[in-house]
C-alpha cells in the first residue's frame, strides 16, 4: 500500500526552508548598498537664525533611505525600480559605520558652511572669514592611531596651511621617516600620532590620509543648525541657502508652497548633481510638494522623464543659486492646480 503524500508537511518544511534561506541571505555581506526610497526634512526646523523673517511656505531637504548590501537586500532591489544597487568602494567595504557617520557628518558641516558663504551676502550680510579648521576625512586601512573625524592641530609643528610644502619635504626623507601628526581625537583628547612616510606602487609618497578643511565663519544674525546625528551628507547645500535667504530677506520666495529642494553647492553658487534623484522625487511626491527643485542637467532629465508616467510637483532645474531666486520669484502667488496619489 502507497504511502499518501503529506501535503501539510510538504508545505510546512518548504515554508520553514525559505525562511532559513532568507535570513541566511540577510547575513552574506555584499559589496554594494541599497538605495531605497527616501522622505524630507522641513529646512526651516533646522535652520534657525535670530530674528528671522517669517514664511507662508516651507524649503525642504530632500533625502533618500540607504540599506545595508545584504545579499537578500540587493536581490529584492532588482526585482523592484523602486530601489538600486549602488557599488561601494574600497575604503567603506573596510570602514565600519561610525567612521562612515562621522565622514557624511562633516561634509554636511561643509554645506552648512557654503550655504552661509553664498547666503548671507547676497541678502546684505557679512561674512567673517576666520581661517579653516582640519579634521581628518579618510584614513588607509595601513595607517593606525588615527580615525575619521579627528581634528589635525599640526604636522611636525608645521600648520596646515603648509600643507603644499609640508608635501614638498617627502622627497627629502627617507621612507619611513615618522611624522609628528598632532590630533584632537573624537574623544577630545590632544595627543601626538607617529605616522611613518610611505610610497605607492606609482612612488608617489605619502601619510596614508586625507584632510577635510572647514571654514570657521562669523556672521550677523547668528545662525543655528539644528540636524539630527542621522542627518548628514552634502546634497541639502542649495536647500539650506535658500532657507537662510529667506530667512534674512522679508520677500518671501517660498510664495506660500511646499518647496522639496537638492543639490550639492559650492563657494561660487553653482549647483551640482546628487545621487538618488529618484528616490528622492518619490519623497517629494510623497509629501505632496508643490515645486521639487534639482540640479539642471542629468539629475533634472532623469526626474523629467520619470515624471512622464505619474503625478509630480512641478520641476524646476537650477543651475547657480542666483538662478533659483530667480525662478522661484517667477512662481507667483501658489494656486494648486496638480492632484498627487
Amino acid at each position: 500500500m502507497e504511502d499518501k503524500f503529506n501535503y501539510k508537511s510538504f508545505i510546512s518544511g518548504f515554508f520553514t526552508s525559505l525562511i532559513i534561506l532568507l535570513g541566511l541571505a540577510n547575513l552574506i555581506k555584499t559589496p554594494y548598498a541599497v538605495m531605497a526610497g527616501g522622505g524630507i526634512i522641513p529646512a526651516s526646523d533646522r535652520v534657525v537664525i535670530d530674528n528671522q523673517h517669517q514664511s507662508r511656505g516651507s524649503f525642504n531637504l530632500a533625502y533618500v533611505g540607504m540599506k545595508e548590501g545584504s545579499l537578500f537586500n540587493v536581490i529584492k532591489a532588482s526585482l523592484t525600480k523602486s530601489e538600486i544597487i549602488v557599488p561601494m568602494d574600497k575604503a567603506s567595504q573596510k570602514e565600519n559605520s561610525q567612521d562612515v557617520l562621522k565622514r557624511n557628518t562633516l561634509d554636511l558641516i561643509n554645506s552648512e558652511m557654503t550655504a552661509i558663504k553664498v547666503a548671507y551676502p547676497k541678502a546684505g550680510h557679512k561674512v567673517i572669514d576666520n581661517g579653516v579648521d582640519n579634521y581628518i576625512y579618510v584614513v588607509n586601512d595601513d595607517v593606525e592611531g588615527i580615525h575619521v573625524g579627528d581634528k589635525i592641530l599640526s604636522i611636525n609643528n608645521m600648520p596646515l596651511d603648509n600643507a603644499e610644502e609640508l608635501r614638498k619635504g617627502y622627497k627629502d626623507n627617507k621612507l619611513g621617516t615618522l611624522y609628528d601628526v598632532k590630533i584632537i581625537d573624537n574623544k577630545g583628547n590632544e595627543k601626538i600620532v607617529k605616522i611613518p612616510l610611505k610610497e605607492d606602487n606609482n612612488k608617489e609618497r605619502y601619510l596614508g590620509f586625507t584632510i577635510a578643511s572647514i571654514p570657521k565663519l562669523k556672521v550677523d544674525p547668528k545662525i543655528n543648525f539644528k540636524f539630527k546625528t542621522s542627518e548628514n551628507g552634502s546634497s541639502g547645500g542649495l536647500a539650506m541657502a535658500l532657507t537662510i535667504y529667506n530667512h534674512l530677506t522679508p520677500d518671501d520666495i517660498t510664495k506660500g508652497k511646499k518647496v522639496v529642494v537638492t543639490g550639492v553647492l559650492n563657494d561660487k553658487g553653482e549647483v551640482g548633481d546628487i545621487g538618488g534623484v529618484l528616490q528622492k522625487l518619490e519623497g517629494a511626491r510623497d509629501a505632496k510638494a508643490d515645486i521639487f527643485v534639482v540640479p539642471a542637467g542629468f539629475n533634472e532629465k532623469e526626474v523629467l522623464d520619470a515624471c512622464r508616467n505619474k503625478k509630480c510637483p512641478k520641476i524646476i532645474g537650477v543651475k547657480t543659486f542666483d538662478e533659483t531666486l530667480e525662478k522661484l520669484r517667477k512662481e507667483g502667488k501658489w494656486k494648486r492646480v496638480r492632484k498627487f496619489y
